[in-house]
């Protein structure tokens, strides 16, 4: 992945979400969690990714819940209802008019290669 990947996920999840609303499509939580993306990518990091974009108010649907053991010395987390997830009004308008998203999608145009076609696979 390169250096900004977290940008590329976002965009792609985002991207991936704003299609299904907008073709009336049923998400598919393999595209969600990019099971079948290219590139091996962390579930953990995937996790994170849609806390941060559920805790900003970009996507709803999902119940994150802390299932952190108290023992644990680090904090886990579980997604649940992953099939309910939905792109907030919030989420289209940081898709479509946010400078890093922009860039983002701009790098990925220009790079044509595998991140590309991941993305424009699910368009």
């Amino acid at each position: 992945m390169a250096k900004d990947d977290y940008n590329v996920i976002v965009l792609y999840i985002l991207n991936y979400l704003y299609n299904c609303v907008r073709h009336g499509e049923e998400v598919d939580p393999d595209k969600v969690f990019l099971s079948e993306y290219p590139a091996n990518i962390e579930f953990s990091y995937i996790e994170f990714i849609l806390r941060q974009l559920y805790n900003k108010g970009f996507i709803a649907g999902i119940n994150v819940i802390d299932s952190t053991d108290k023992t644990s010395k680090h904090r886990e987390y579980q997604i649940l209802n992953i099939e309910e997830i939905e792109i907030t009004a919030d989420g289209i308008n940081y898709l479509q008019n946010d400078s890093i998203m922009t860039e983002t999608w701009n790098k990925v145009v220009a790079a044509g290669g595998l991140i590309f076609s991941a993305i424009q696979a699910f368009q």
